[in-house]
């Protein structure tokens, strides 16, 4: 089937695109987000409104945990952006260790721990993906092992320009 992606009337059908053509607009809106909570928090804290500390941190931590289950590389990696900016608030707050309750930092305890089930795992088999199916438009497989390079495959000048390959 044809890939997920933007659709242009003008550019004919292609059975076979590349997979490639990913696009991820909402990573850096997410990280737009972040930092608007960054700055709610901070405004929250100096005016020592505890609810709406721990809901900004709530926020943040979901955002990463959300991200961090996409399988591209770029998405683990501003996830743990995400959650650096949560780390990084929090350390902040200690500075203020009474105006959280004791109830409250446990709570924030437990979901700074649990970030992407308690541990960071980069996953990238999204990309590898995208470089075997790059590989698989260049070289034959006859089934032996011994495939060799396809002079004429689809999209040829496409990949060399944007991926900056150098032509064999």
């Amino acid at each position: 089937g044809r890939g997920a992606g933007p659709v242009d009337p003008a550019q004919p059908s292609v059975d076979n695109p590349l997979l490639v053509g990913v696009l991820l607009p909402h990573l850096g809106e997410l990280r737009r987000m972040a930092r608007w909570l960054k700055m709610d928090l901070r405004a929250a804290a100096a005016d020592r409104d505890a609810p709406r500390v721990l809901a900004d941190l709530d926020a943040l931590l979901d955002m990463g945990d959300q991200t961090v289950k996409e399988p591209f590389v770029i998405s683990q990696l501003v996830a743990c952006a995400v959650y650096h900016m949560a780390l990084s608030e929090t350390q902040r707050l200690l500075s203020q260790p009474d105006l959280l309750t004791d109830q409250q930092w446990q709570h924030l305890a437990h979901r700074v721990a649990g970030f992407s089930g308690g541990r960071v795992h980069v996953d990238i088999s999204a990309e590898r993906a995208m470089y075997e199916d790059v590989l698989q438009r260049f070289y034959s497989d006859d089934g032996r092992g011994d495939g060799h390079f396809v002079q004429a495959a689809a999209q040829e000048s496409e990949i060399f320009r944007d991926f900056g390959i150098v032509r064999p």
